[in-house]
């Protein structure tokens, strides 16, 4: 009886474990998740602008972020110097953002992120209330170095371009939008 058992324990022991299951849904994926307020510092019709926003967005397995993000002029693009440009400038987008983090466990990594989106340009004389609209489309590609503050906290700062498509007025071009912008982001969440 004793040597039954043995051999028993042998061959338990002699036998391979199953090998993991790789699926591809359904696994030990990580989902974190985070919001952010966005201050974006531009150039529009040749004037220093801030844009205001925000985003928010789950993150995967601590690199692949997929989020929306929705962004607004702050300040005026006017110039009360030139009585002709005198305008009210109304202007705003939004779209799907997908974010790559390199090495997110690292104090300071860097970010590949962009937005593909649309958003709506007015602008309008406020002495005679005429004035124009358009929709757009838009492509913003970005790169950003983020800083691991806290464990919830990250502060992130990048560069990026905006690319639009669709404008189409006598008053303003899409070459008045287009151009580089710095960006900095304070991401809560948990990541």
């Amino acid at each position: 009886m004793k040597r039954l058992l043995v051999l028993a324990l042998l061959c338990a022991w002699a036998t391979p474990a199953p090998a993991a299951e790789q699926v591809l849904f359904g696994g030990h994926t990580q989902m974190q998740g985070f919001g952010a307020p966005v201050l974006n510092y531009t150039k529009i019709r040749g004037k220093s602008v801030v844009l205001l926003g925000g985003r928010g967005g789950w993150i995967l397995d601590h690199n692949l972020v997929v989020a929306g993000g929705a962004y607004f002029l702050l300040t005026d693009v006017n110039d009360p110097e030139v009585p002709d440009t005198i305008r009210d400038t109304e202007y705003g987008y939004g779209g799907i953002e997908i974010e790559y983090i390199l090495r997110s466990e690292s104090l300071v990594h860097v970010t590949l992120y962009g937005l593909w989106g649309g958003g709506s340009l007015k602008v309008r004389r406020p002495d005679t209330g005429h004035g124009t609209g358009d929709l757009f489309g838009i492509f913003d590609p970005m790169v950003a170095l983020e800083l691991n503050v806290t464990r919830y906290f990250r502060l992130n700062v990048g560069v990026g371009y905006r690319l639009m498509k669709g404008v189409d007025s006598p008053t303003v071009t899409t070459s008045d939008f287009d151009g580089v912008h710095g960006t900095v982001t304070l991401k809560l969440g948990i990541f």
